[in-house]
């Protein structure tokens, strides 16, 4: 089953694994637990007739399985997208010889981000193609180095650059002044409520036109 890695650990010989079934809490055989990316219990497997099994893997996936970002979209598919599930746009541009784009990616993926990370689509996004010179989704953002940027799709225009970040010390507070700014604009619209006209069509805001909307935020 995708975002699950099934791992066998012998017991059978005396002696065999007793550290780990020491760490873990085994008292007989079978057992089965379910080990969170850090290697810590997370839980021990409930039922065991099949349905009650999928139902909680299911379920132990989806809570702590680790957030993506999609990589095959464009910035405009990524507004669509955002449109469509009533969210603003998270893109990280960097490439991949970036020694900022590792740490930058944990820090939006870290726990203490969640609830803010679940109102954007998230996209990665390269700054540089062929010849290393820079993409054109990056000249029409002004982006020359791995940078957040952090958009409202909802423009009645044009999508509105909230925030562009090159310093990520302090990116939680970026984000968060991102989604009260979207917010004081009542965007996105509450669920049913009709879209500005025009938004479904907007592209994203220059870099100039967006720099009014970047002062104090991370650069």
């Amino acid at each position: 089953m995708k975002g699950l890695v099934p791992v066998m650990v012998d017991c059978t010989k005396p002696g065999q694994n007793e550290d780990l079934q020491t760490r873990f809490g085994v008292k007989g055989y079978p057992t089965t637990i379910f080990l969170g990316a850090n290697g810590e219990k997370v839980a021990d497997l409930g039922g065991r007739a099949a349905a009650q099994v999928k139902s909680q893997v299911e379920d132990i996936i989806r809570q702590h399985s680790r957030p993506t970002f999609v990589t095959t979209e464009t910035v405009e598919q990524g507004l669509a997208r955002a449109r469509e599930t009533g969210k603003l746009l998270g893109v990280l541009f960097a490439d991949e010889r970036e020694p900022d784009a590792g740490p930058v990616m944990d820090l939006i993926l870290d726990q203490s981000m969640a609830q803010l990370r679940e109102q954007f689509v998230w996209l990665k996004r390269p700054v540089h193609g062929d010849k290393n010179k820079a993409t054109d989704e990056a000249k029409a953002l002004s982006i020359s180095k791995a940078a957040v940027v952090l958009l409202d799709p909802w423009g009645e225009d044009k999508a509105r650059v909230l925030k562009k970040v090159t310093a990520f010390k302090g990116l939680k507070k970026d984000v968060e002044k991102a989604v009260d700014a979207a917010r004081r604009a009542g965007h996105p619209p509450a669920p049913g409520s009709t879209p500005p006209a025009g938004s479904e069509a907007a592209p994203p805001a220059s870099g100039d036109e967006g720099k009014k909307e970047e002062e104090g935020g991370g650069q």
